[in-house]
Parts: structure tokens; sequence; C-alpha cells
């Protein structure tokens, strides 16, 4: 299979892609011009966090306190029959982050202390962090 040069919008996506936000590429004469600083942001942490939590019939609080470097990941269990929302300490059907059987999301968190959900008392949710 022979290797092709990709065009300038499949290098703007794969930037955007490595770097989680668009950058600005200027063209010359039908050449590309790239100058890229990526920061991430993320801290090296060797711990992690792994738990489950019953999604209740109010908004119930992840933990009391533990310090992320990078956030968490939360995921719906499979074996789910309702949906569980994702919030803060206010957290509601109609303000959270909805996640049916299945479902995941990443949150940029800083201590899961912060990271609420509710549901109908006995969906669960799973939870990965650093």
């Amino acid at each position: 299979m022979a290797s092709q040069t990709p065009n300038h919008r499949e290098v703007i996506a794969a930037v955007s892609t490595l770097t989680g936000k668009p950058e600005y590429l200027t063209s010359t004469n039908g050449a590309l011009d790239v100058d890229v600083t990526v920061n991430t942001g993320a801290t090296t942490n060797a711990n992690v966090y792994t738990g489950q939590q019953t999604a209740g019939g109010s908004a119930t609080q992840f933990a009391s306190s533990l310090a992320l470097s990078n956030g968490i990941i939360i995921k719906a269990l499979a074996t789910n029959t309702g949906t569980v929302y994702i919030g803060a300490s206010s957290v509601s059907s109609s303000t959270g982050v909805p996640l049916t059987a299945g479902d995941a999301v990443s949150i940029a968190v800083s201590d899961l202390s912060l990271m609420y959900v509710t549901g109908n008392g006995t969906d669960r949710i799973s939870w990965i962090g650093n």
C-alpha cells in the first residue's frame, strides 16, 4: 500500500485531535507553515483511583475528598435500567449530564468531592481517575 501525503485539512484535524484544541495554521504558496505549542496541562500522578457509586434518588457525592491530577472517567454500568445524571452538588435530571447503560464521560476535575450523581436509587456508575 502506497503512503499518501495528507492534505492541510487532515493535518489541521490531526493537530486538533492531538492537542484537544484547534491550532492556527497558515499556508504560503500551498505549503503549510506550522507553529504549534502544546501544553497538555497533564501532571504525572502514579496513583490511580477507582470506585463505584449508587445513583441515589437525590444528589449523592462521589467521595468526601480525593485530590486528582488528571480528572476522572465516569461510566454508567451496563446493567443499569435507567438514566443517571452527573454534575455538581445540585445535580438533577434537568441539570446533570445524562448517562444511560454503558455511556461514559471524561471530566477534568481536581477533586472527586466536587462530583455528584443522581438517578433511580438502584443504578450505579463506576469511575477511574488520577
